[in-house]
C-alpha cells in the first residue's frame, strides 16, 4: 500500500471521532453529568473495559491479564464517589496495558483542547500548559501570542496559587496522558471564561528573596495553537547579513497547520531567513499531515522544496504520535539534523470513543509500523542526531533545546555558504 493510501486509511478512522465533538459537549453538559464532582457512572468503567477487550490493537494486551485487571480494579470503581475518582481508577487499570494512546479524557478537555484545535476554532484561552513535577506545578509551555505571553509568564515559572487556591485545589484540568508509558502529568488552567489571578514563582525560594514571586491577573481571549504557530514565526540576527528563523508546530490535528506553515515559509520574516529551526515538540495528530510537512523541505519533492535552505528540527520527550513519524521520516530522508531529546515513544494509531458519562476513551487500535518501514517506535521513540538536555524548573524563559538547535543551524548555514550546498546533504 502506498504512503498516501496508508494515510487515507488512518485519516478515515480518525475523522469520524473528531466529528463527534459536538456530541461530547452535549453529553458533558447534561444535568447531573457536569463537573468532576458529578456522581460516578460505573457503566463508563465497564464500557472502557469491554471496548479495550474487543478492539485493542494488540490481541495479547501487551502481555497484561485484562480479565485480571478488571477484577482488581472493579471494587475500587464501585467505591468511587465522583466521576473524576472513577476516571482515576479507570486510568490505573489502563496503565496495566503499558501502551500509549489509551487514556480517559475529561469532556471539557476534549472539547476545548482537542476538538476545537482539530476544527481550527478560536476559543477563550489564557495560553499556559503546566506539568506536575516533584517540586510542584511548572509552566511547561506558553503559547505564542497568547494572553499569558503578553502578561510576561515564562516557561519554567512555578505556579503557586490560582485565585488564592493551591494548584491541587484549584480545579486544574488534566491533559491527555499516556498513563501506560508513565512520566510527568500535564494540566491546563481551569477554563471558566473569566480572568484568573495567578501567583507564580520565577526563581527558587532560596535565591534573591523579594524578587521571586509575582502576581498577575490574566483574562482569556479567543486563541488556539494554529494562531500560536503564526505568532511563533520569527528571525534573529546571528551575524552580518545572516538571519536564523524559527517556527513552532504545536500539533498536527488539522492540515490547516501545514497550510499555515507553507504560508509562513513564503512570507516575511521566514522568507528572509538563511536557515530555520522547526520546533516539533508537543502532541501529534493526523498522519496525513506528515507527508505534506516533509514535502515543504524535501528537495526530491515533485515541485521542489518550499524552503530549500538548512533546517534543524527540535524534538523532546513529549514529541509524540504523528510527530514521531514525522521525525522518523525526517531522519530517514536526511532532511536535516534533529536536536533535543528522545521522543515519547507513543506511536500507535487510535480513535476516540464516547463514554456514557460524557468523557472520552482514547483507544489504541492500529499498529503503525506500516508507516515506518517496519520500525517499531512505540515505547522506543526517535533518537535525535544531537542530544540536548532541557531543564524546565525556574528556566525563566530559557529554552536549551532551541538554543542548541540554533547553534547547530548556524554551523550548517555557514558550511552551506562555504560549500555552496544547502541543507543536511
Amino acid at each position: 500500500m502506498g504512503s498516501r493510501a496508508r494515510w487515507s486509511v488512518l485519516l478515515a478512522a480518525l475523522l469520524p471521532a473528531l466529528a463527534l465533538g459536538a456530541r461530547a459537549q452535549d453529553d458533558g453538559s447534561r444535568p447531573g453529568r457536569t463537573g468532576d464532582d458529578a456522581p460516578p457512572d460505573l457503566e463508563a468503567f465497564e464500557q472502557t473495559w469491554r471496548t479495550i477487550r474487543d478492539q485493542f490493537w494488540d490481541r495479547n494486551y501487551n502481555g497484561a491479564d485484562w480479565e485480571g485487571l478488571r477484577a482488581r480494579f472493579l471494587p475500587r470503581a464501585k467505591e468511587a464517589r465522583t466521576r473524576r475518582e472513577l476516571h482515576e481508577v479507570t486510568l490505573a487499570m489502563l496503565a496495566g496495558l503499558r501502551s500509549s494512546h489509551t487514556t480517559i479524557i475529561e469532556p471539557d478537555v476534549y472539547r476545548e483542547h482537542l476538538d476545537n484545535e482539530a476544527r481550527g476554532t478560536l476559543a477563550p484561552t489564557i495560553g499556559i500548559e503546566l506539568v506536575k513535577l516533584d517540586r510542584g506545578y511548572f509552566v511547561a509551555d506558553v503559547i505564542a501570542g497568547s494572553p499569558a505571553e503578553a502578561a510576561g509568564v515564562l516557561r519554567g515559572d512555578r505556579l503557586l496559587h490560582v485565585e488564592g487556591s493551591a494548584p491541587d485545589d484549584a480545579g486544574l484540568r488534566p491533559a491527555p496522558w499516556d498513563v501506560g508509558l508513565g512520566g510527568p502529568r500535564g494540566f491546563y488552567l481551569p477554563s471558566s471564561g473569566r480572568s484568573l489571578l495567578l501567583e507564580l514563582e520565577r526563581r527558587p525560594e532560596s535565591s534573591q528573596p523579594g524578587y521571586n514571586v509575582y502576581i498577575v491577573r490574566i483574562a482569556p481571549r479567543p486563541w488556539n495553537h494554529i494562531e500560536g504557530e503564526r505568532a511563533s514565526a520569527r528571525t534573529k540576527l546571528a551575524g552580518p547579513d545572516l538571519r536564523l528563523g524559527y517556527v513552532r508546530l504545536y500539533h498536527l490535528l488539522s492540515e490547516d497547520v501545514v497550510d499555515v506553515l507553507a504560508d509562513l515559509l513564503l512570507s516575511k520574516p521566514l522568507v528572509e531567513a538563511d536557515g530555520l529551526v522547526l520546533d516539533l515538540r508537543g502532541r501529534g495528530g493526523l498522519p496525513a499531515a506528515v507527508d505534506r510537512v516533509i514535502e515543504l523541505f524535501d528537495r526530491r519533492a515533485k515541485q521542489g522544496p518550499v524552503f530549500g535552505r538548512p533546517v534543524v528540527a527540535v524534538v523532546d520527550g513529549e514529541t509524540r504520535s504523528a510527530k514521531e513519524i514525522l521525525a522518523w521520516s525526517w531522519k530517514s530522508l536526511g532532511l536535516g539534523p534533529i536536536v533535543g531529546e528522545r521522543t515519547r515513544g507513543a506511536v500507535i494509531g487510535a480513535r476516540f470513543v464516547p463514554l456514557p458519562d460524557g468523557a472520552w476513551l482514547l483507544l489504541a487500535n492500529t499498529d503503525m509500523r506500516c508507516f515506518t518501514a517496519g520500525t517499531l517506535l512505540e515505547g522506543k521513540g526517535v533518537e535525535p542526531d544531537v542530544l540536548a538536555k532541557d531543564d524546565l524548573p525556574y528556566a525563566a524563559g530559557r529554552d536549551p533545546l532551541v538554543e542548541k538547535a540554533e547553534e547547530v543551524l548556524l554551523e550548517r548555514v555557514l558550511r552551506a555558504r562555504r560549500t555552496g550546498r544547502h541543507g543536511w546533504y
